[in-house]
């Protein structure tokens, strides 16, 4: 249990980095389309 949530906080750590390194280069569709990617991969 403890190992998915590790993994899981990893993954949305590196969202955060993508997200914060473009910062206003990403429109709403990109993020709503990454949010259903990272969705999807779990």
């Amino acid at each position: 249990m403890f190992g998915t949530m590790s993994i899981v906080l990893q993954n949305l750590d590196i969202f955060f980095i993508m997200v914060i390194i473009k910062g206003i280069e990403y429109t709403n569709a990109d993020i709503f389309l990454i949010y259903r990617v990272f969705g999807t991969g779990m």
